[in-house]
């Protein structure tokens, strides 16, 4: 698994640029946050809100998941994804829902990061 703390941001780029360029590179949404955290001490709480314009890199973080327990109950799921991404449960069914529905070459990369 690789380090994010690898991946630091170049000088030029925002909070937005950097997570963007982790999410194209294949990156999974907590892999993203905990290197926003490392390397620009962005608050916790304003990730949840933040990681909504990141939809490759949340389907990867339940990607992740569903590959670490894959016989996780969609009722377990839903919890699950709320607690990690500090989400309502409502809207962590949408994204269940809409994981179940996407096809996983849309956001599978090979080069996918994943939780150190």
């Amino acid at each position: 698994m690789e380090d994010y703390r690898n991946y630091p941001p170049l000088e030029s780029e925002t909070d937005l640029d950097y997570a963007r360029r982790l999410e194209s590179s294949g990156g999974e949404e907590m892999w993203i946050r905990k290197a926003l955290r490392a390397h620009r001490q962005m608050p916790l709480e304003s990730m949840s809100d933040f990681f909504e314009d990141f939809p490759d890199a949340r389907l990867r973080h339940l990607q992740l998941l569903t590959s670490l327990h894959p016989g996780r109950s969609n009722h377990s799921l839903i919890k699950k994804v709320s607690k990690n991404l500090g989400i309502s449960e409502d809207c962590a069914k949408s994204w269940v829902k809409k994981f179940e529905e996407t096809p996983q070459s849309k956001y599978d990369v090979a080069s996918e990061k994943t939780n150190d």
